[in-house]
């Protein structure tokens, strides 16, 4: 894989927006425009990140909150769908526990699941998340706890 993780540009929001719309194509969560994404980077609580596969081909984003001090939301993690199941997606869950654990110091990195997508419930089952009922009960919560609070 020639891929390179780095921090998105103002030319990369077309791309962004683009591979939105195709991955929330079959849910009933709404697909962000050009304009969320701006908001989203404007904020000093959020990070986000591009993933580039070959020459500035942007396959993938993922989308950090961490407002919260005990958890590193994932806000949006997103991989176009001719490059899924290439590990990508794995490769920036691991980028966003690493941030969480050593830059963040947070105690879980979570991600809020719509009911409807099994598709991403496997996914985070997959990469050793553990799933719990979401307080507004509308969407699971998939957490992956990186400290222990006694520590």
């Amino acid at each position: 894989m020639n891929h390179k993780i780095r921090f998105p540009e103002r030319t990369d929001l077309s791309t962004i927006a683009d591979i939105e719309r195709k991955c929330h194509a079959k849910l009933k969560e709404t697909a962000w425009s050009e304009q969320d994404f701006i908001r989203f980077f404007g904020s000093n609580q959020t990070r986000a990140y591009v993933l580039e596969e070959g020459e500035g081909n942007v396959v993938g984003f993922i989308l950090l909150n961490f407002a919260d001090e005990e958890e590193l939301v994932i806000t949006r993690l997103s991989i176009h769908p001719d490059y899924r199941r290439s590990g990508f997606g794995s490769h920036l869950l691991s980028l966003a526990v690493k941030v969480g654990s050593n830059k963040l110091r947070r105690s879980l990195v979570t991600s809020y699941v719509e009911w409807a997508d099994k598709e991403s419930q496997n996914f985070y089952s997959k990469n050793k998340f553990q799933s719990k009922i979401s307080e507004n009960e509308e969407k699971i919560a998939f957490s992956f706890i990186l400290l222990d609070k006694d520590e």
